[in-house]
């Protein structure tokens, strides 16, 4: 995705990790049936939608963007978001990021 207030990182998208951990209601993720459960190709869907709609200036912004498109979802009772980029530097920190965290 772009993101990076850098020059050099306004030219050229940048690889992101993210890591998405959600505490969701039951019983409706029980259930065998993926419309009524919480997927998490939702999640990597709507992230990817959120990354392609724009240039980011902060990982922090683009963190809160995803966070609160997943958040809609009223049977996430609590969600973590880890946004990593793990080019931003050579060796030692491997990624920079951040961690969002919200509960009901």
């Amino acid at each position: 995705m772009r993101i990076g207030i850098y020059p050099h990182e306004k030219v050229a998208p940048q690889r992101v990790i993210l890591d998405i951990e959600a505490e969701c209601a039951l019983p409706e993720i029980m259930a065998e049936d993926i419309n009524q459960t919480v997927s998490y190709e939702t999640f990597v869907t709507m992230a990817r939608e959120i990354a392609e709609r724009r240039h980011y200036d902060l990982i922090e912004i683009f963190c809160h963007d995803v966070m609160e498109a997943l958040w809609e979802d009223a049977r996430i009772l609590r969600l973590m978001l880890q946004v990593e980029k793990p080019d931003v530097f050579k060796g030692n920190p491997e990624s920079a990021g951040v961690r969002l965290s919200w509960r009901r």
